[in-house]
């Protein structure tokens, strides 16, 4: 008898309810039941952001929110209405479409199997980036990947991020849509159903919504290596990068084998603008925002508050919102070329009154600019034959873990309404103290390293350095 697995029902997708107990749903309940759950809940930050997109372009394609006055007034309602959920279901069921993790003609996230393109199965271990494959590192996992099987629904959870988190491979395996992996970010509502309505967009939003459509309602083939230099929004939220397909083993019920090669090649990312990501500006054009391991998220704050360069829903919520704050978790992986270095979810409190302003925005990238120049200037003071480069960077770690905690003070001081005059006294202020926590920093440094003789003096001597380069930067 042949494997079956539809997606909508059977419980696969980990959410946690208000009172924090975590339960496996379906689509279906799950939607159904969302105002009563706080959040998808994954112990990997790619997976779980992988979920809400799926999630996302679910009911985008489902209940397409024509302004932004019909997310409004689903947000007003509290819970979603299934009623043209099931309409959808039902169109899907008519189209051909079953949710069904092994439907032979369209298994869902997937793509068929072809004799021309699909030749050898690989270890299943290869759709998860956390398990040592290839070029990532051994560490902690010793297993064979031939070893690992995935149960069928850890096997349907790894799909989405297997898409959104890809990076360029050899053999011309292309990365992503959106390039080498960005920063995706998320507003976080009081419950799962807000944060669902509140990472979508409306219609009027997007310039082209359904054409191609959503791939799982898409009968266009997937063909290895071909150039796409343009697509539409649903298509595009979940782009075939990847050809995939899972070989279940009915006897245990797991995955451990899977057709993956090349996909389609999204070429020029230029054309592309993902709702979840913030985007930098350079003189060599527009980026997305990558993770960078070496350089905290708050570091590049003032770009997630520009109104030009933050994620659509951002911009939506901070024109419509009368909450205080904007409650935001930023999910990303730091890539180098096929090799996956870190993954990274960091969480943000942001006061809505400062998103949008830029004065307010200038201060805070002048407040930013001037905590890396301090920092800069205090790891060259620290630069001795004597003094080991571990010592340097812890200094320099507790330098910038102090203007992380200041900076969130100086937001909340700058959503208070104040005068220009009093934007100038906030970043005065803002010298001052970093200027103190510099010299405290570089005082217990060199209390931790017992420096003596000529490492002493020399280091007296880089201190008046510091003195005139802090001078000047102020």
């Amino acid at each position: 008898m042949k494997e079956s697995y539809v997606l909508l029902q059977e419980p696969w997708i980990p959410a946690v309810s208000l009172n924090g107990q975590t339960s496996f749903w379906g689509i279906r309940p799950l939607l159904e039941q969302a105002h009563t759950l706080r959040a998808i809940s994954d112990v990997s930050p790619l997976i779980e952001y992988g979920l809400y997109r799926l999630l996302c372009v679910f009911l985008m394609d489902a209940l397409q929110p024509k302004e932004d006055f019909d997310l409004e007034m689903l947000l007003d309602q509290g819970q979603f209405d299934m009623d043209p959920i099931d309409a959808y279901l039902t169109l899907c069921r008519q189209e051909g479409v079953t949710f069904d993790l092994f439907d032979e003609k369209r298994p869902f996230l997937q793509t068929p199997f072809c004799i021309e393109w699909d030749k050898t199965p690989k270890p299943a271990s290869i759709l998860d980036h956390t398990i040592p494959n290839g070029n990532n590192h051994t560490h902690f996992d010793h297993r064979h990947n031939e070893q690992i099987a995935f149960s069928y629904a850890q096997a349907a959870r790894l799909l989405p991020a297997a898409l959104i988190f890809c990076t360029a491979g050899v053999q011309g395996y292309p990365s992503s849509i959106n390039g080498a992996p960005p920063y995706f970010t998320l507003i976080q509502g009081k419950n799962l159903f807000e944060t669902l309505v509140l990472s979508l967009l409306s219609v009027d939003d997007i310039f082209d919504f359904d054409q191609p459509p959503v791939v799982w309602r898409s009968t266009m083939p997937v063909e290895p290596k071909k150039i796409v230099i343009k697509t539409s929004w649903l298509y595009g939220m979940l782009f075939p990068v990847r050809r995939i397909l899972l070989c279940p083993n009915p006897d245990s019920k797991t995955v451990s084998q899977v057709y993956l090669s090349q996909g389609l090649n999204y070429q020029l990312i230029e054309n592309w603008t993902d709702p979840h990501v913030t985007y930098r500006v350079n003189k060599k054009g527009r980026f997305p925002w990558r993770p960078n391991q070496e350089k905290a998220p708050w570091r590049n704050l003032n770009d997630l508050l520009n109104l030009d360069r933050a994620p659509q829903t951002v911009r939506r919520y901070a024109k419509s919102s009368f909450q205080k704050y904007m409650e935001l978790r930023l999910y990303g992986v730091q890539t180098n070329q096929a090799s996956y270095i870190c993954t990274t979810c960091h969480d943000m409190k942001i006061p809505v009154q400062i998103i949008g302003d830029n004065s307010k925005i200038k201060v805070i990238k002048k407040a930013i600019e001037s905590s890396e120049a301090f920092a800069a200037a205090l790891a060259k003071v620290l630069q001795s034959p004597e003094i080991p480069p571990q010592a340097v960077s812890q200094a320099v770690q507790i330098f910038y873990d102090s203007c992380e905690q200041r900076l969130w003070k100086l937001c909340d001081a700058l959503a208070l309404p104040e005068t220009e005059a009093s934007l100038y006294a906030f970043y005065e202020t803002w010298i001052a103290e970093i200027q103190s926590e510099v010299w405290a920093v570089l005082d217990q440094t060199v209390q931790s390293l017992q420096l003596r003789g000529r490492s002493l003096l020399e280091l007296t001597k880089a201190q008046g350095l510091l003195f005139h380069t802090l001078k000047k930067l102020k």
